[in-house]
């Protein structure tokens, strides 16, 4: 695998390491519970020796091979560029987006880096994305179709949706394979939350170059948001990658959950957030405060009363598995709070190994 950065390959080890440390953690908890009980000093070498050999080994096949997610990220940029490009929206020249490993990790960065322009997106946006909205959408197309769904099927849809929901927020995304999924005709919801995400990480870099009066944030939405986009720079680029949705929507799309899907993610995770199942983040707004002002800015820009009733299928579809879900996140950190503390004390014990 070729960087163009030092950063972003820095960045691709720590999260390759941390989804090594997932795997190692599962696959060998024979080893990891019997070093916690008897605390044998040639056991916990070998069980050090294993992990670094199978991360060795794994770092070897995976350095042959193109990362999964690569190919989407760099046809989403380029696809957001043409519709900045034909708004006429502030831009900046060749930026690069790299897919920085990561399965189990949501999360995305910028970072301007001696005249380059670096969006970093972990594997885990795409992953997740994917398995959220093909679980969730089929509901949203019932609806919309005024199509009805079998009983097994909505069963179906609605057990693989709380799986998901687990994967997401206890950063597992091996809870949700699965033999199948649903792929609907309309993919914008998928490709509307990953658009979204790189918009917002591709604003940050956009206010290193440009001032918010550059925006013309009036032009499209109410003074309530404005003033409030003009206090937090998460809230600016939250903005402004709602405006370059609603101009992909309109110029290429023409699919109502290109816009709707960041409402639909913000949705999802204020869900988890206030069953205290998603921390909130001391960086940025809350998942409920960022829910409830994009759902203003997309009223302002394009009300649709789908919108609304497809919150309310999220709220049933929460409301149906939450208490499955929250039994499931607490046995899962559970589970694995004891052997993190194991890998801690190996780590410290036989350091030699692991700086080899």
């Amino acid at each position: 695998m070729q960087f163009q950065n030092e950063w972003l390959e820095k960045q691709y080890y720590e999260f390759f390491s941390f989804d090594h440390g997932i795997t190692f953690l599962k696959k060998f908890v024979w080893g990891l519970w019997l070093y916690r009980k008897v605390n044998w000093k040639w056991l916990g070498k070998l069980l050090a020796n294993i992990e670094m050999a199978t991360y060795q080994t794994t770092i070897r096949i995976f350095d042959k091979e193109k990362h999964v997610y690569q190919d989407i990220l760099e046809t989403n940029l380029k696809e957001i560029q043409a519709t900045i490009v034909s708004a006429k929206l502030p831009m900046i020249k060749n930026p690069i987006i790299q897919d920085i490993r990561g399965f189990n990790m949501f999360n995305a960065e910028s970072f301007p880096c001696f005249g380059d322009n670096l969006i970093a997106v972990n594997t885990g946006i795409c992953y997740h994305c994917h398995t959220i909205t093909r679980f969730s959408q089929p509901y949203f197309i019932s609806y919309q179709y005024k199509s009805r769904m079998s009983k097994c099927l909505k069963k179906k849809f609605l057990d693989k949706f709380a799986k998901a929901s687990v994967a997401l927020i206890v950063q597992d995304h091996s809870i949700t394979f699965s033999k199948w999924f649903f792929i609907p005709e309309d993919d914008n919801l998928l490709y509307g939350m990953e658009k979204y995400i790189i918009c917002h990480e591709y604003a940050h870099l956009l206010f290193r170059q440009y001032d918010y009066d550059d925006f013309k944030f009036k032009s499209y939405f109410s003074n309530e948001i404005v003033d409030l986009i003009y206090t937090n720079e998460e809230i600016a680029a939250d903005a402004v990658a709602i405006i370059i949705l609603y101009y992909h929507m309109l110029d290429y799309t023409h699919s109502i959950y290109t816009l709707y899907a960041p409402q639909f993610l913000y949705k999802i995770l204020s869900c988890y957030e206030k069953s205290h199942l998603w921390s909130i983040s001391k960086n940025h707004p809350s998942q409920q405060d960022r829910y409830q002002y994009i759902l203003k800015m997309v009223k302002c820009l394009s009300p649709n009363a789908y919108y609304q009733q497809f919150d309310r299928l999220t709220d049933f579809l929460w409301n149906k598995r939450k208490d499955f879900v929250r039994i499931e996140v607490n046995r899962i950190r559970a589970k694995f709070k004891w052997r993190i503390n194991v890998c801690i004390d190996l780590h410290n014990k036989f350091s030699d190994v692991y700086d080899s």
